[in-house]
Protein backbone atom coordinates (compact mmCIF):
# COMPACT_ATOMS: atom_id res chain seq x y z
CA UNK A 1 0.00 0.00 0.00
CA UNK A 2 -0.55 2.81 -1.96
CA UNK A 3 0.93 0.59 -4.68
CA UNK A 4 -1.99 -1.93 -4.22
CA UNK A 5 -5.53 -1.38 -2.65
CA UNK A 6 -5.56 -0.98 1.38
CA UNK A 7 -7.71 -3.86 1.34
CA UNK A 8 -5.18 -5.99 -1.09
CA UNK A 9 -2.51 -5.39 0.89
CA UNK A 10 -4.34 -6.29 4.61
CA UNK A 11 -5.33 -9.75 2.49
CA UNK A 12 -1.34 -10.01 1.79
CA UNK A 13 -0.57 -9.31 5.35
CA UNK A 14 -2.93 -11.89 6.39
CA UNK A 15 -1.45 -14.84 3.98
CA UNK A 16 2.10 -14.27 5.30
CA UNK A 17 0.82 -14.32 8.70
CA UNK A 18 -0.69 -17.38 8.48
CA UNK A 19 2.29 -18.63 6.57
CA UNK A 20 4.36 -17.94 9.46
CA UNK A 21 2.75 -19.62 11.75
CA UNK A 22 2.11 -22.62 9.70
CA UNK A 23 6.08 -22.63 8.81
CA UNK A 24 6.48 -23.35 12.74
CA UNK A 25 7.12 -20.08 13.98
CA UNK A 26 5.19 -21.14 17.35
CA UNK A 27 3.53 -18.60 20.72
CA UNK A 28 6.18 -19.40 22.34
CA UNK A 29 8.94 -18.49 20.44
CA UNK A 30 7.49 -15.14 20.34
CA UNK A 31 9.77 -13.10 23.18
CA UNK A 32 8.05 -9.48 22.41
CA UNK A 33 4.60 -10.96 23.18
CA UNK A 34 1.87 -12.98 22.09
CA UNK A 35 0.09 -11.11 19.24
CA UNK A 36 -3.69 -11.04 18.86
CA UNK A 37 -3.42 -12.24 15.36
CA UNK A 38 -0.82 -15.41 16.50
CA UNK A 39 -3.13 -16.15 19.56
CA UNK A 40 -6.37 -16.19 16.89
CA UNK A 41 -4.85 -18.92 14.99
CA UNK A 42 -2.96 -21.02 17.31
CA UNK A 43 -3.91 -24.60 18.16
CA UNK A 44 -4.96 -23.77 21.24
CA UNK A 45 -7.92 -21.32 20.31
CA UNK A 46 -9.03 -23.07 17.27
CA UNK A 47 -9.68 -26.20 18.79
CA UNK A 48 -11.82 -24.69 21.50
CA UNK A 49 -13.35 -22.57 19.12
CA UNK A 50 -14.50 -25.72 16.68
CA UNK A 51 -15.74 -27.92 19.44
CA UNK A 52 -17.80 -24.72 20.93
CA UNK A 53 -19.28 -22.50 18.59
CA UNK A 54 -21.38 -23.71 15.86
CA UNK A 55 -20.22 -20.72 13.70
CA UNK A 56 -16.88 -21.47 14.09
CA UNK A 57 -16.21 -21.01 10.50
CA UNK A 58 -18.17 -17.56 10.01
CA UNK A 59 -16.46 -16.23 13.35
CA UNK A 60 -12.79 -17.00 11.93
CA UNK A 61 -13.78 -15.73 8.35
CA UNK A 62 -14.73 -12.48 9.81
CA UNK A 63 -11.82 -12.44 12.02
CA UNK A 64 -9.44 -13.22 9.51
CA UNK A 65 -11.40 -10.51 6.67
CA UNK A 66 -12.55 -7.98 8.82
CA UNK A 67 -10.22 -7.12 11.57
CA UNK A 68 -7.63 -5.02 10.31
CA UNK A 69 -3.95 -6.34 10.31
CA UNK A 70 -2.79 -3.73 13.03
CA UNK A 71 -5.09 -5.59 15.28
CA UNK A 72 -3.38 -8.86 14.27
CA UNK A 73 0.11 -7.74 14.83
CA UNK A 74 -0.29 -6.02 18.37
CA UNK A 75 0.53 -7.88 21.42
CA UNK A 76 -2.24 -8.89 23.61
CA UNK A 77 -1.01 -7.30 26.23
CA UNK A 78 -0.27 -3.90 25.01
CA UNK A 79 -4.33 -3.17 23.79
CA UNK A 80 -6.10 -0.05 25.77
CA UNK A 81 -9.38 1.16 25.07
CA UNK A 82 -7.68 3.48 22.60
CA UNK A 83 -7.08 0.26 20.14
CA UNK A 84 -11.34 -0.49 20.32
CA UNK A 85 -12.18 3.11 19.98
CA UNK A 86 -10.19 3.05 16.53
CA UNK A 87 -11.35 0.46 15.32
CA UNK A 88 -15.23 1.44 16.20
CA UNK A 89 -14.31 4.94 14.77
CA UNK A 90 -12.68 3.18 11.71
CA UNK A 91 -15.81 1.05 11.23
CA UNK A 92 -18.36 3.49 11.61
CA UNK A 93 -16.47 6.03 8.88
CA UNK A 94 -15.68 3.16 6.58
CA UNK A 95 -12.31 4.07 6.94
CA UNK A 96 -10.10 0.91 4.61
CA UNK A 97 -13.69 -0.56 4.32
CA UNK A 98 -16.07 -1.08 1.16
CA UNK A 99 -18.66 0.78 3.19
CA UNK A 100 -19.95 2.18 6.64
CA UNK A 101 -21.84 -0.48 8.90
CA UNK A 102 -24.52 -0.48 11.45
CA UNK A 103 -23.42 -0.50 15.11
CA UNK A 104 -24.96 -3.71 15.26
CA UNK A 105 -22.77 -5.37 13.30
CA UNK A 106 -19.67 -3.94 14.73
CA UNK A 107 -20.98 -5.33 17.83
CA UNK A 108 -20.74 -8.19 16.43
CA UNK A 109 -17.20 -7.94 15.37
CA UNK A 110 -16.31 -6.76 18.87
CA UNK A 111 -17.22 -9.91 20.53
CA UNK A 112 -15.39 -12.08 17.71
CA UNK A 113 -12.78 -9.86 19.00
CA UNK A 114 -13.46 -10.01 22.73
CA UNK A 115 -13.69 -13.92 22.69
CA UNK A 116 -9.58 -14.24 21.87
CA UNK A 117 -9.01 -11.84 24.74
CA UNK A 118 -11.72 -14.05 26.87
CA UNK A 119 -9.55 -17.58 25.83
CA UNK A 120 -6.34 -15.55 26.47
CA UNK A 121 -7.28 -14.61 29.84
CA UNK A 122 -8.61 -17.72 31.07
CA UNK A 123 -5.64 -19.35 29.41
CA UNK A 124 -3.38 -17.01 31.58
CA UNK A 125 -1.64 -15.89 28.54
CA UNK A 126 -2.57 -12.11 29.68
CA UNK A 127 -2.69 -10.57 33.02
CA UNK A 128 -6.47 -8.94 32.34
CA UNK A 129 -8.93 -8.80 29.78
CA UNK A 130 -8.16 -5.51 28.12
CA UNK A 131 -11.90 -6.03 26.77
CA UNK A 132 -13.70 -5.91 29.74
CA UNK A 133 -13.17 -2.56 29.94
CA UNK A 134 -14.95 -1.66 26.87
CA UNK A 135 -18.61 -1.78 25.91
CA UNK A 136 -20.60 -2.40 23.12
CA UNK A 137 -22.55 0.25 21.01
CA UNK A 138 -25.96 1.06 21.84
CA UNK A 139 -28.32 0.41 19.40
CA UNK A 140 -31.21 1.60 18.36
CA UNK A 141 -33.94 -0.15 18.09
CA UNK A 142 -35.98 0.05 15.05
CA UNK A 143 -39.71 1.02 15.27
CA UNK A 144 -42.27 -1.59 15.77
CA UNK A 145 -44.28 -2.21 12.89
CA UNK A 146 -47.68 -3.34 14.09
CA UNK A 147 -50.09 -4.08 10.93
CA UNK A 148 -49.62 -4.01 7.04
CA UNK A 149 -50.54 -0.75 5.27
CA UNK A 150 -53.96 -0.73 3.67
CA UNK A 151 -51.97 -1.13 0.55
CA UNK A 152 -49.92 -4.08 1.51
CA UNK A 153 -52.88 -5.71 2.78
CA UNK A 154 -54.74 -5.77 -0.95
CA UNK A 155 -51.47 -6.24 -2.70
CA UNK A 156 -51.08 -9.56 -0.35
CA UNK A 157 -54.52 -10.73 -0.88
CA UNK A 158 -54.02 -9.82 -4.69
CA UNK A 159 -50.83 -12.32 -4.11
CA UNK A 160 -52.27 -15.19 -2.54
CA UNK A 161 -55.42 -15.43 -5.23
CA UNK A 162 -53.31 -14.89 -7.95
CA UNK A 163 -53.56 -18.24 -10.11
CA UNK A 164 -50.98 -17.41 -12.33
CA UNK A 165 -48.00 -17.88 -10.06
CA UNK A 166 -45.88 -21.27 -9.83
CA UNK A 167 -47.63 -23.73 -7.67
CA UNK A 168 -51.04 -21.75 -7.00
CA UNK A 169 -52.90 -24.86 -6.88
CA UNK A 170 -51.20 -26.49 -4.14
CA UNK A 171 -51.46 -23.29 -2.08
CA UNK A 172 -54.93 -21.70 -2.78
CA UNK A 173 -56.09 -22.22 0.76
CA UNK A 174 -53.51 -19.61 1.55
CA UNK A 175 -56.12 -17.36 0.82
CA UNK A 176 -58.74 -18.10 3.01
CA UNK A 177 -55.87 -18.14 6.30
CA UNK A 178 -54.49 -14.80 5.44
CA UNK A 179 -57.89 -13.32 4.52
CA UNK A 180 -58.93 -14.54 8.37
CA UNK A 181 -55.95 -13.54 9.65
CA UNK A 182 -56.29 -9.81 8.21
CA UNK A 183 -59.97 -9.84 9.64
CA UNK A 184 -59.40 -11.16 12.73
CA UNK A 185 -55.98 -10.85 13.71
CA UNK A 186 -55.30 -14.18 14.82
CA UNK A 187 -51.36 -15.69 15.12
CA UNK A 188 -49.70 -18.51 13.16
CA UNK A 189 -50.63 -20.46 15.84
CA UNK A 190 -54.25 -19.74 16.70
CA UNK A 191 -55.28 -19.89 12.42
CA UNK A 192 -53.59 -23.60 12.43
CA UNK A 193 -54.96 -26.37 14.43
CA UNK A 194 -52.79 -29.62 14.35
CA UNK A 195 -52.08 -32.84 16.81
CA UNK A 196 -50.20 -30.97 19.09
CA UNK A 197 -52.65 -28.72 20.01
CA UNK A 198 -55.60 -32.15 20.88
CA UNK A 199 -52.36 -33.67 23.34
CA UNK A 200 -52.44 -30.52 25.04
CA UNK A 201 -56.57 -30.60 25.67
CA UNK A 202 -56.86 -27.41 23.45
CA UNK A 203 -60.27 -27.37 21.39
Amino acid sequence: YPSISLKQAREVADKRLGDMLKEGHEIASNKKGITFGEYMLSDKYLRWSRTNRPAHQSIMDNLMNVIPTWIHRKQLKLFTNEDFEKFVEERLLGKGYDKKVKASTINRNLNNIRSVFRHAYDNREIDENPMDRFSNLKETQPKEKLSLTNDERKRLVMMARDRTLPQADTRRHMELFIELGLSTGMRNGELVWDARNKSRGNK
